[in-house]
């Protein structure tokens, strides 16, 4: 009898760790959101190469001129509050970039890439572009995006994985590259973090798992052993 009381102890107690170490997370970066203010955006256009363009709306075109759009979620990594905390399981994290189109014309497919370089939103033009890494996804746009209605919904994981396993986390985070590639010469403008309707404003989204600290787990397996010990004691 004291066997199966232990044995059921312990799978009890396995399965309240289990579930600390699944705890899960959803954070989400836009600026003015519970304070943040860490986001940076600004077009480029290549028939204006000195210009910087970072007022209320960014205007994506595939040529005539090639307009692109940069957007920058700084200092999303720590320990503060709606940070992605250094505990996070890497393998759980998923993350995707939302951004509202203002123009009602139909856009063209809808690509973003990782940005590998330095820039500001103050200073980055057509002269001084910053590197691109891969592409991390690419979406045909819908009427109901091109309308204003709803989000283009764009998956960054690759990007915020890569940032997370790097040495110095928000060090190695340069934000994301929006371009048009097809569908045309219709430009698509885009929302701008500085929009006055902050539910239109560019929006990172980040869902992961945390993982316990090992004296966490350790206090949780020890409580709920000896809370279940007196409890089995007292019946005996």
């Amino acid at each position: 009898m004291k066997q199966n009381h232990l044995l059921s102890i312990a799978c009890i107690c396995t399965l309240a760790m289990a579930t600390v170490a699944n705890a899960a997370v959803m954070t989400t970066f836009r600026q003015g959101l519970d304070g943040y203010t860490g986001t940076q955006d600004a077009g480029v256009k290549s028939n204006d190469v000195n210009s910087t363009f970072n007022g209320g709306t960014m205007t994506v075109k595939r040529t005539n001129p090639d307009s692109r759009v940069y957007i920058h979620f700084d200092d999303i990594f720590g320990e503060g509050a709606g940070q992605i905390t250094a505990l996070a399981d890497v393998n759980s994290i998923t993350a995707s970039l939302s951004i509202w189109q203002t123009r009602g014309s139909v856009p063209p497919t809808i690509n973003v890439h990782q940005v590998t370089s330095a820039w500001s939103e103050a200073t980055i033009t057509w002269n001084n572009l910053p590197t691109t890494g891969s592409q991390l996804d690419s979406k045909s746009t819908s009427s109901s995006w091109h309308n204003g209605n709803n989000p283009l919904v764009l998956d960054v994981t690759a990007a915020v994985k890569s940032w997370f396993n790097a040495t110095d986390s928000n060090a190695a985070n340069y934000g994301f590259r929006i371009v048009a590639a097809g569908g045309g010469q219709n430009p698509a403008d885009i929302h701008s973090s500085e929009n006055g309707t902050d539910t239109r404003r560019p929006t990172l989204t980040v869902e992961y798992d945390v993982i316990p600290e090992p004296a966490s787990m350790a206090l949780m397996g020890l409580g709920s052993l000896m809370m279940l010990w007196r409890r089995s004691a007292r019946i005996h």
